[in-house]
């Protein structure tokens, strides 16, 4: 197919809308691959119960800044951490579950009030929160997250 043909094909909505949709799906896996959230859901994909307390509305970034802006309901329960994508944005983004264990936060915030969470089993993948979301979060689940631990490889942004 050359470039004429497969634009004429774009005038068919059926084709237009299949390759919006194609298209949509492979940028959806390609952030969820770079920043990270895809390798954590081989760790911490949620199974179970939900979570008992939720807020809408939260924006996270991951490795290499990957922003999930306004598109994530975070939700604590006594064990986790529960992260999900918006349905629109879910391709390639499975629930996260993160047990409160596995979850240790910087010592020192990054620019702008930010906290640095590092999780166990793939440290090298950072969850960016606000400090503000931090205290939150601590406040329902009754106790302060970790410190990181020491020895714990946080060299990758």
């Amino acid at each position: 197919m050359d470039i004429e043909e497969f634009v004429r094909r774009l005038e068919d909505p059926v084709f237009l809308t299949l390759f919006i949709a194609f298209v949509w799906c492979a940028i959806m896996l390609l952030i969820a691959r770079v920043g990270g959230w895809s390798q954590l859901a081989g760790y911490y994909r949620a199974t179970g119960p939900g979570p008992t307390q939720t807020w809408g509305f939260q924006s996270i970034s991951l490795r290499y800044y990957t922003g999930y802006n306004g598109c994530i309901t975070m939700g604590t329960d006594a064990a986790a951490l529960h992260l999900s994508v918006w349905l629109p944005f879910r391709v390639g983004h499975p629930n996260l579950r993160i047990p409160w264990e596995d979850l240790h936060k910087a010592a020192t915030p990054e620019r702008f009030g930010v906290i640095r969470l590092f999780v166990t089993r793939a440290p090298q993948i950072p969850l960016r929160l606000r400090q503000g979301q931090i205290e939150r979060l601590e406040a329902a689940r009754g106790q302060p997250i970790n410190v990181v631990k020491e020895g714990l490889s946080t060299s990758w942004s």
